[in-house]
């Protein structure tokens, strides 16, 4: 642990293989000349994510420790071979490591990486904020998630950092029941009191800056939410203006029976009904194989945009209205 007051740049270091291959995971600690909380920012959990690394990156650079209570653990890219080779799944083992938490330290490389990355950050942390995005394969109106229906105080904390975080397009505070089947390290992270929200926001292989710059508004928002920096404090971000309430929301994915090319039939935002059509799903001729239909009424919150589809992937989120 660094000493009070200062900024230190180091490695996480993951002997990967039997063989000794090694992981390195960039780490910026920033340690707040006040005492205060410990929250993780990490990012690139999946390789070819990239808007949640430009942020972190932002406001390694620009929170100075004069201005903060507490410390950041930044961690732009969590999955270091996937990041270099722009994959979602890891190229050494293929597997998924958004699937892959809390880890195994005797598993195959991404076990690896999630068990020393969960041991050595998130249960270090006293918050966790996931950055995530389309990748190259999706295109997704900025929302935020949280976990719902584990202990009381870490459902309540999650869902108040999650409407922090909804600032400017982020206008989607969606609610994950409890239990799931996917491993993800928000939901490790609040099966261990840990509070923890993960965002999604556009992709399709993009880096926008004005994607970053959103990222990082609703990032300070949350600082601001749990008293580590205060209002007004001189960060790279633009506050958005205005009051409103955000749409809180339970989504629902459609997954494709067929592989084929998919041809999304519906816009980001567009109010759909149960059993509307949602796009189509086309063989070799062009003749439609298989009709995508929207499992509920709500409206579209993310679709694939990369036309080559297999069976099993997701083809449209929709989203319906929770109280």
């Amino acid at each position: 642990m660094a000493e009070a007051g200062t900024v230190v740049d180091e490695n996480l270091r993951i002997c990967q293989t039997a063989g000794g291959t090694e992981t390195k995971i960039p780490v910026t600690l920033i340690n707040g000349e006040q005492d205060g909380p410990t929250v993780n920012l990490h990012a690139c959990i999946h390789g070819d994510e990239f808007e949640g690394v430009g942020a972190i990156w932002r406001i390694a650079r620009n929170i100075k420790p004069k201005d903060l209570s507490g410390a950041i653990i930044a961690t732009p890219i969590v999955h270091t071979s996937a990041y270099a080779a722009g994959t979602r799944e890891s190229p050494i083992d293929g597997k998924d490591l958004a699937r892959a938490f809390p880890g195994d330290p005797a598993g195959s490389a991404t076990d690896r990486i999630a068990y020393y990355f969960f041991n050595e950050v998130v249960l270090k942390s006293d918050y966790v904020l996931g950055l995530h995005s389309g990748g190259v394969r999706y295109r997704f109106h900025p929302l935020v998630e949280y976990y719902s229906g584990l202990a009381r105080n870490v459902d309540d904390k999650s869902k108040a950092m999650a409407e922090a975080f909804a600032v400017g397009p982020c206008s989607i505070v969606q609610r994950i029941p409890t239990p799931i089947r996917f491993n993800t390290c928000g939901y490790q992270s609040c099966i261990h009191g840990i509070p923890s929200i993960e965002n999604e926001m556009w992709g399709e292989g993009r880096c926008l800056p004005e994607h970053v710059g959103q990222n990082v508004d609703s990032i300070v928002k949350v600082l601001e939410h749990l008293g580590m920096i205060k209002k007004g404090t001189a960060t790279p971000h633009q506050a958005a203006t205005g009051t409103r309430i955000p749409d809180h929301c339970e989504g629902l994915w459609v997954s494709a029976t067929n592989g084929g090319f998919f041809v999304p039939k519906v816009q980001m935002r567009q109010t759909v009904e149960k059993d509307q059509e949602v796009g189509v799903i086309t063989d070799d001729f062009g003749g439609t194989i298989e009709v995508v239909r929207a499992p509920t009424n709500g409206f579209v919150a993310a679709m694939r945009t990369f036309p080559m589809i297999q069976p099993g992937n997701w083809a449209v989120l929709v989203e319906k209205s929770v109280d």
